[in-house]
This record gives C-alpha cells, structure tokens and sequence, in this order.
C-alpha cells in the first residue's frame, strides 16, 4: 500500500472521528433568562443525537464568560442519557421543579450561580476533556426576560413557549437578524431557507391536570373525586399539590404524594362549578395546570312504596325521579334489624324493586319502624310515618234508604270536619238528617240538663222572698201593751 493512500485513510478516519464527537450531544434549548425573579431558575437542555446511549456523569459544562469549568453531578434519573434521548442541566433542583416538570434525566452544575442575561458562550467538554459542542447566546435573538426560551428550531436560534425535555415543536420562526455561530459550523441569523409555505404549526404541550366525577349526583349522598397531573410526555405527576374548590363553599389541599380518591357531600339541589388546580411545588402560588366540571345535584325521589304481610313481607321500592340512581350501599332498616343493598346496584326511572323477605330477613314485626337511608345513614323515606290513619267507621251505622229513624253522628271540625263527613256521608242522607241531627245532638240535650238546676233556684229565690214579705205584714204591739194598769 502507498504512503499517499495511507495517509489518506488516516486523516480520513481522523476527520471522520472528529465530526463523530462533535456530533455527540447537542445543546437545544437555553431558559437563560426566566421571566420575573431568575436567580437560580436557569437551565440548558441538551440532546443526544447519537446512536449510543451515553453517560454524562463526568462531563463538564463551561460558561466561557467566567471561563472555569463545572462538573455536571446526577440530581435526579438515570445518569445514562439514551439515544435520541433529554438531559436537562440545572443550578438548582428545587427552584426549576418550583417552574417547570421533567421527570427524566437532571444534571446539576456545580459553583454557578446563574447564566449571564446578555448573553455568553456555553460548551459541553466529555470525559476526556475533549470539546464536543459550544454554542454562543445573546439576548437579542430571544428570550430576554419574556418567558420564553432560546431554541434550536430547523437549524435556526429564536424564542419560545419552553419545552424542558422534548422537542422543540412549534411554530418555525424566521430567522433572527442577530447573528451567532456554533461550533458546528452553522451561521446562525440571515435566511434560513425556510418559506413561510414550509412552516409548521403544531400543539405546544403542557402540563394538565383532570378532574374525575359523576356530572349527575344526588342530595346528601357521597360524591367522589380523583384527581390527576400529566407532565409534558403525558407522565403522571406526583409532586406538588392540588387545590380543590366544590363551588358550595367548601374547599380542600391535597398533598400530590398522598393523592387518592376522595368523598364530598353537596347537602342541596343545583348546579355546582368544581375547580381544580395543580401546583408542581407544594409552596407555590401560582398553578402550573387547572381544569373545571360542573357537577348536577338533583333531590332524592325514592319511597318504599309497598311492604306485604305477614306470610310474605316484601318491600317494594319505587324511583320516582326522571334519573336512573345508584343505590349501592344504601340501608333499608328497623328497629330490630338491617339490609345493605349490594354495590353496583342502579335503579332505573320511574321504576320498582321488589325485594323478597328470603333475602332482607325482614318481617311483618318490621312494618312500622321501616326505613331507608343512604350509605352514610341519611334518612331517604319512613315507611312508618308515611302509613295514613283511617277515619273510623260511623256509629251506630245507618242506611238512609232503609227507611229507619236513624240519623247521622254530629258533624264537630268545622269545614275539616264537613268534609271529611260528606266523603263518607251520602249527600241524600245528609240533607234530610241534617234538621233532625241538629235538634238530637249532644249540644241540645246538654242545654235542657241546665232546667232542673234553674227551677229549683227560682222555686228557691220566689219561696225566701213570700217568707220575708209575710213576716214585714205581721202587727207589733206597741210599747206598754203588754202591762195592765189595776184598780186598788
């Protein structure tokens, strides 16, 4: 083989190794100057855009404006960044999770305190040392302060809504009039080459949070909630906290750590606006994700509406509602026993359970003390109340075509009483008793019981008087008539 083919081949592979390194690791997005205070909410976001996966452990990341070198130490995941694979370099853990979710690989850079908002150079050495990327920001070409992030879009640099650990998809931008370089050779500023026709608008992704629950519930009866929190790749969140607030009044903070399902009672009919709102750190103030429903409280309409007897004591239930409802759970009850009706038990509209005493075990020695109640003990209907009293038969009976002399009782109540009387009256009867009804009654035999009383007090009063009007008549002798004057 020839010297000069040789030689070839060596710089080849040279060259060749050369652009394999520098092609290693990318820097893709920098958040250099986050919107209001930024003291330690800084972060670059890098990309692997090799086939291998990569450890990131021992690399060192370097601000050329203070030109000292900085260890990246692992904060949080793997330290192994896969192929086609996010890493996102912090200054502080806490305070970027305080802004932002990313749930994958963080490195944490030590001695820096903060990325210059003017602008400066970055650059990514590898575990030998070796420069693999360098890229040199300045404020005019984006992201001064507005909360947006510098990124690298279609080989181009400009602001955006910031996507920490994806891709950087949104609108392709024009290229900015600021120009910079990257060590990869790009020119960045002037025309891209890209036309206004070859720009793509896609979903900029967020983080969500969604509420689950029934639309439709019932008065006093429990209602439940969950909650949930997706991060930029649709992960589910579990750090911060979530804020509820029922739309009757009542709110509650849930811990996302211990976030589970939960119970709320709404005590009235109507139409409720639930809101939820998720903050990724637990002492923020500001959400990072919220979401609404409307939850539909209507009155409970279900009656126990029939029972049996003693040789078949069924309970018949009826909904009398224009909605199916679910009675699991709830209690039919007596003073001597209880019956849980089974979950996943739903009552349709307008329709009837018959339940058989084989399964209740209730009895004919239940029927007054009869109720049912929700699942938390609400009381929904008293059987025992709701038993009307029979009026009493008429006494002594009568029939008015047998043409006897019997006459109807006396009608007492007023017009309550009249009434109730012409139901069971036969109004024929009525009008042709009624004279002699009123001149037997009770009320006129009681008057005449006063006669005797008021003879003898007039026989009395008429008899004093002749004694003391006889004794006014008697004559009274004068004084001396009784003494007799004699003659000697």
């Amino acid at each position: 083989m020839s010297k000069k083919i040789l030689l070839f081949l060596i710089g080849f592979a040279f060259l060749s190794s050369f652009q394999i390194a520098r092609a290693e690791v990318v820097i893709n997005e920098i958040m250099y100057d986050p919107e209001n205070a930024d003291v330690q909410r800084e972060w670059v976001e890098i990309y692997n855009d090799t086939n291998t996966d990569l450890d990131l452990s021992n690399w060192k990341f370097l601000e050329k404006i203070d030109a000292s070198n900085h260890g990246l130490v692992l904060a949080q995941g793997s330290a192994i960044v896969p192929s086609g694979g996010y890493a996102l370099i912090v200054i502080d853990l806490a305070k970027f999770l305080a802004s932002w979710s990313f749930n994958g690989t963080i490195y944490k850079v030590n001695s820096v305190n903060s990325l210059n908002n003017t602008g400066a150079k970055l650059i990514l050495k590898n575990s030998s040392g070796i420069e693999v990327y360098s890229y040199e920001y300045a404020s005019t070409v984006g992201g001064a302060g507005d909360g947006n992030s510098l990124q690298k879009i279609s080989g181009s640099w400009s602001g955006a809504t910031p996507t920490p650990g994806e891709a950087n998809e949104t609108v392709v931008p024009p290229a900015s009039p600021a120009s910079s370089t990257d060590s990869g050779g790009i020119v960045q500023g002037g025309g891209s080459g890209t036309s206004a026709t070859e720009e793509k608008k896609v979903e900029i992704k967020k983080i969500k949070t969604h509420i689950e629950t029934k639309n439709l519930v019932f008065a006093n009866s429990l209602v439940y909630f969950e909650s949930t929190a997706f991060g930029y790749y649709g992960e589910q969140l579990r750090n911060g906290k979530y804020f509820w607030n029922f739309g009757d009044g009542d709110i509650k903070e849930i811990n996302a750590v211990d976030n589970k399902k939960f119970t709320h009672t709404y005590f009235y009919p109507g139409e409720y606006v639930v809101t939820l709102e998720y903050f990724m750190n637990y002492y923020g103030d500001v959400p990072n994700a919220s979401d609404q429903a409307t939850v539909k409280v209507v009155p409970v309409d279900i009656v126990i509406s029939k029972v049996g007897d003693e040789k078949d004591f069924f309970v018949e239930l009826s909904n009398n509602a224009s909605y199916d409802t679910d009675i699991s759970n709830w209690i039919l009850a007596s003073d001597n026993k209880s019956f849980t009706i089974p979950r996943n038990t739903t009552f349709a509209s307008k329709k009837k359970i018959t339940l058989s005493p084989k399964i209740t075990g209730f009895s004919i020695l239940d029927k007054n003390t009869l109720k049912l109640m929700t699942m938390q003990g609400v009381l929904v209907f008293d059987y025992g109340a709701s038993v009307v009293q029979k009026i009493p038969p008429l006494k002594p009976p009568y029939s008015p075509l047998s043409g006897g002399n019997q006459s109807p009782p006396l009608i007492r109540g007023g017009l309550e009483g009249l009434e109730r009387a012409q139901t069971e009256i036969p109004k024929e009867s009525l009008v042709t008793n009624l004279e002699a009804s009123v001149i037997e009654s009770n009320v006129i035999k009681n008057n005449y019981s006063y006669l005797p009383t008021l003879i003898s007090l007039i026989f009395i009063g008429t008899s004093a008087g002749a004694v003391y009007f006889i004794r006014q008549r008697r004559i009274i002798p004068k004084t001396g008539d009784d003494f007799e004057i004699l003659d000697d």
